[in-house]
């Protein structure tokens, strides 16, 4: 867990060295799953284009990828997964 309240992934694929996951207001253990799931997908898909159709395949249109332009000297991609429907902040109630 990142400092910023995210997943970091290492991921040495396309220019890119990581991916943070960022799953705000979803409780701790769905956040984990999604992690998860981010990095098996990323496993296997090597590219941000592909990157991107895996996790739309896993996670549908849930979800906002970002990534850098080429200057910018930060190279990782960011997921940011919508809240989810209902009150924010599920583990406090």
């Amino acid at each position: 867990m990142q400092e910023d309240g995210s997943v970091r992934i290492a991921w040495l694929a396309d220019g890119f060295e990581a991916i943070h996951v960022y799953a705000r207001f979803w409780p701790s253990d769905e956040a984990a799953r999604r992690a998860a799931g981010v990095a098996d997908i990323a496993l296997t898909n090597r590219t941000f284009h592909d990157l991107r159709r895996g996790l739309r395949l896993q996670f549908g249109a849930t979800f906002s990828l970002q990534a850098p332009d080429e200057d910018a000297p930060d190279r990782r991609v960011a997921i940011f997964f919508d809240p989810p429907v209902g009150p924010p902040n599920p583990e406090t109630g």
